[in-house]
């Protein structure tokens, strides 16, 4: 799937179904790839990579035909740039709690005059753009909610605009709740409930 293809099918609310990856292994990166998913995530916060490992896993991605996304670090212009450089369709941002931290990352993640991204994309024009207006219409910008304040101001997040999109993180919520391990699905009723109205914005829950 290409990144044009799987962004104009996340922002009309069509189901996408992926994958997790956290280790450094191109090969078995790109055999997880071929089994049809829609994306493959590869995490730069948790997983065991480096930016080389993000390069390469983005590269056995598109090999496979997939898109690839990456959760960056943090929430920092200069991971956000660098993953979308390298190829990313789509950037997860973690730990977002509130509508200026989503605006920030919008900004991270599109050109000027919407955003603040620096023009370099080394290999990304390869695949994505090249043009900025091509570029912004096409990757993702995902706000990852694992809080109870980001959990508070979802429907503000949601309405963020060139927010496309919302990821729930289940581990760091359970400890955030109190949980005495994310396991243990104590928190979900607490939270669960009120992550359905967001579901009804134009952003996509996921």
């Amino acid at each position: 799937m290409s990144a044009a293809s799987f962004a104009a099918k996340a922002r009309a609310n069509e189901p996408v179904v992926g994958y997790w990856v956290v280790l450094d292994s191109p090969v078995s990166t790109e055999r997880v790839a071929r089994l049809g998913y829609d994306y493959v995530a590869l995490d730069a916060q948790h997983g065991l990579m480096g930016y080389s490992g993000w390069l390469h896993g983005l590269m056995a991605v598109d090999a496979a035909g997939a898109a690839g996304i990456v959760r960056v670090p943090s929430n920092n212009a200069a991971f956000i740039g660098q993953a979308l450089d390298a190829g990313a369709a789509g950037v997860i941002v973690p730990l977002v709690n509130n509508a200026e931290e989503a605006a920030a990352a919008v900004r991270a993640v599109r050109y000027p005059p919407h955003g603040m991204r620096s023009y370099g994309p080394m290999r990304s024009a390869l695949r994505i753009g090249p043009t900025p207006a091509e570029a912004d219409a096409t990757v993702l910008c995902l706000a990852m909610i694992e809080t109870p304040e980001g959990l508070a101001n979802v429907k503000e997040i949601c309405t963020v605009p060139g927010i496309d999109g919302v990821y729930i993180g289940p581990p760091t919520f359970a400890w955030q709740w109190a949980a005495s391990s994310p396991t243990i699905p104590t928190w979900r009723r607490s939270s669960t409930p009120r992550w359905w109205p967001s579901a009804r914005q134009p952003t996509t829950p996921g």
